[in-house]
């Protein structure tokens, strides 16, 4: 193992300024979360945008389990030219998905790649 931390909600270092950075200096991103609200999209909108603006392709997989995802965020990430997003949806109520995993590809200056995975959650307040 090259690098590894343990990120902790601190004021000076958090999940939050954790995923910002990493989204903002890789190549291509892949996620894989339970929800997705609005309010937890909304802070990171100018970085998705900036983002597609780059090319920067990436993925996000959610799930409309316990109906906790709502359509106006499917909708908005939607928007985005550069994300593919995939759905899960559960094949009865009991069956859940719970996943928290975040996928950061980035090039070095000796086109070398590097990966960051964050394993974890995220809870923003709407």
């Amino acid at each position: 193992m090259e690098d590894t931390s343990f990120i902790t909600n601190s004021v000076t270092h958090n999940f939050y300024n954790s995923l910002q950075e990493n989204l903002l200096c890789c190549s291509e991103f892949k996620m894989s979360v339970a929800f997705i609200s609005y309010g937890g999209v909304q802070v990171l909108l100018e970085t998705l945008q900036e983002l597609s603006d780059r090319g920067v392709r990436g993925q996000i997989l959610t799930t409309s389990y316990q109906n906790f995802t709502q359509p106006k965020v499917l909708e908005k990430l939607s928007s985005f030219k550069n994300i593919k997003l995939k759905i899960f949806v559960p094949p009865t109520d009991e069956d859940g998905f719970h996943a928290k995993g975040y996928l950061f590809r980035q090039r070095t200056e000796n086109k070398k790649e590097k990966w960051t995975v964050i394993i974890g959650s995220l809870k923003l307040n709407d």
